[in-house]
């Protein structure tokens, strides 16, 4: 029976169809051959190849008198992957124990005490919440003075500590589960005066599930985690003022881990709340995964309430791909507006976020800040240039980690991503705003700003 639209001329004879078959039979043979002549000729390639290394090897292992220490078969492997990828900033090399830190890290477990310090300092600059530095007490610019082994009470002497490197070396040397403390130097407010007081910290260095979302409203704050009793982190004593009684502010500081779920448990916080109005802090959010990218937006992005959504635009090296929404979770019914912030270091996966927003149209204005001591060279560039020096970091491509048989992995660049409409790349340009009164120096103003856009005055 022939195809339906087919419609043969005359009906083909016996001898014609044994011809077509030989001949069918002859270029399928010729495919064939073709298929294992590429094979043989890449495998010879790759053989040649692996024979140069490894003749290069043999002559420095047996002639150099300065071949200095053996290389192990990893850290060759990394010195190989780094001489082929000069051009690839972001790709990374993972030994397996990295690999196996950077899964646990991925799914937003950490171990440690989840601080960091102001390089060369001995300055806190940024605190994980729920980690055992921010349960003990420790606070961002609090600066560590002295150390020791032991709870507070323990008759361990304190150590100087010199610089922030020499912190970290304390702090890795020390086992999970193990406690520790700190002595710190700490500027605050004693009857309306600005004193420094010294006070001693005690920490336990553990494994923590951190929270990436903060909500606030003019009430309450809440850190929602991934335990079923999230609502027991609420702090009915550190509300803003500020916010009108219809806005909340939702901060989320990276897509990774847990940030899905708790981002979800902030906005139907939101909404029990009855809050109309959000602010969304993407500030220093440098960006995170694809896939947990795609779950939030399905969050923000209406697109007049259609399932799916193109979230962005991927082009590979030998296809094109659609990054979109699995499903629609848009309340129309109860988000009246948003305002964004975002810094010089919103990257990636927050500024696809905010394009694909500012792409549906019924939200996307932002209030965008860089702070006059953050002006980096290639921001200064940009002014030099005529370019808005107000933007967002502008990394406009995306990495896939590749497991390696050894057990560690290979990071690569694999694609340029584009905003929902296919033409336009913010790589190494960045986002910024129309409006000149968006583009404030400081955090403080940005803020200020933000509560002016989403609670308009009305004259």
């Amino acid at each position: 029976m022939y195809n339906k639209d087919f419609i043969p001329e005359k009906e083909p004879n016996a001898d014609n169809g044994i011809k077509r078959t030989i001949i069918s039979l002859l270029i399928a043979l010729a495919i064939l051959g073709s298929f294992f002549l590429g094979f043989f000729v890449k495998q010879s390639t790759q053989n040649d190849r692996a024979k140069l290394v490894d003749e290069i090897l043999s002559i420095i292992e047996e002639n150099s008198k300065l071949k200095g220490e053996d290389l192990t078969d990893e850290e060759l492997s990394e010195l190989i992957f780094q001489a082929t990828l000069l051009s690839d900033p972001y790709a990374v090399y993972y030994s397996k124990e990295e690999y196996e830190n950077l899964k646990l890290t991925d799914s937003g477990i950490f171990e440690g005490i989840g601080i960091t310090f102001e390089i060369g300092s001995k300055k806190i600059v940024s605190i994980m919440w729920n980690s055992p530095a921010q349960q003990g007490g420790l606070q961002v610019d609090d600066v560590i003075l002295e150390a020791k082994l032991g709870g507070v009470e323990s008759q361990e002497e304190y150590s100087e500590i010199d610089t922030s490197d020499d912190l970290t070396d304390f702090i890795a040397e020390i086992e999970l589960g193990d406690t520790f403390t700190f002595k710190v130097l700490r500027k605050e407010m004693v009857e309306e005066t600005l004193q420094e007081t010294i006070k001693e910290i005690e920490i336990t260095k553990k494994s923590f599930q951190v929270s990436y979302v903060l909500y606030r409203d003019s009430e309450c704050e809440f850190r929602p985690i991934s335990s079923n009793t999230d609502e027991e982190n609420t702090d009915n004593e550190k509300g803003d003022q500020s916010l009108k009684d219809d806005t909340c502010y939702i901060q989320l500081t990276q897509f990774e881990g847990e940030a899905t779920s708790q981002f979800y448990k902030a906005m139907d916080y939101m909404q029990k709340r009855g809050k109309t109005k959000l602010i969304l802090d993407l500030r220093d959010n440098g960006g995170g995964d694809m896939q947990i990218l795609l779950k939030i937006a399905s969050k923000l992005i209406y697109n007049n309430g259609i399932p799916t959504s193109r979230i962005c635009y991927a082009e590979q090296k030998e296809n094109k791909k659609d990054y979109c929404t699995s499903n629609n979770l848009y309340e129309k019914d109860v988000i009246e507006d948003i305002v964004i912030l975002a810094n010089e270091n919103t990257a990636s996966a927050s500024e696809v976020l905010i394009g694909a927003m500012d792409y549906d149209g019924k939200h996307g204005g932002g209030v965008f800040t860089i702070e006059e001591k953050l002006i980096t060279t290639k921001n200064s560039e940009r002014s030099k240039n005529g370019v808005n020096n107000f933007t967002t970091y502008g990394k406009g491509i995306m990495q896939t980690i590749y497991p390696l048989t050894n057990g560690g992995a290979i990071k690569l660049t694999t694609a340029t991503l584009y905003q929902p409409d296919g033409v336009t790349c913010i790589h190494d340009v960045g986002l910024a705003s129309n409006k000149a009164e968006n583009n404030v120096l400081t955090n403080e103003q940005a803020y200020a700003r933000a509560l002016q856009l989403i609670n308009p005055i009305e004259i």
